[in-house]
């Protein structure tokens, strides 16, 4: 089993990546930030977003090891970087109404996904 810094590591020589310093820079993070994750050190879930996104790996396989570093080419459509975030801020958002805001919320979404356009 393999660490999620090797995983990183093992992403960037597939996409042909020689330097670090320009997944720091198209990341926006500084080079040492880079050497801190590939020494599996803690990464937040938006930089694992935004890693899995630059390099098109599966978030699964870059976090937990799970399946292959390809795996979410399978899918319909992989999301991109803020849809991750949207995701995740809009399950916080969620689990913290009461049943009937949820309620209205749901019925809201489906209203716009019949809306004529």
């Amino acid at each position: 089993m393999t660490t999620r810094g090797e995983r990183l590591m093992l992403a960037i020589k597939a996409r042909d990546i020689r330097k670090q310093q320009v997944l720091a820079s198209k990341l926006r993070v500084n080079d040492s930030t880079v050497t801190r994750w590939k020494e599996n050190k803690s990464m937040s879930l938006e930089h694992a977003l935004a890693i899995s996104a630059e390099l098109d790996v599966s978030l699964d396989w870059l976090l937990l090891g799970r399946g292959t570093m390809d795996d979410h080419r399978e899918a319909d459509r992989a999301l991109d970087a803020d849809e991750g975030v949207f995701i995740i801020e809009f399950r916080k958002l969620f689990v913290s109404m009461n049943v009937d805001a949820k309620s209205y919320l749901t019925l809201f979404l489906q209203s716009l996904l019949v809306a004529p356009r």
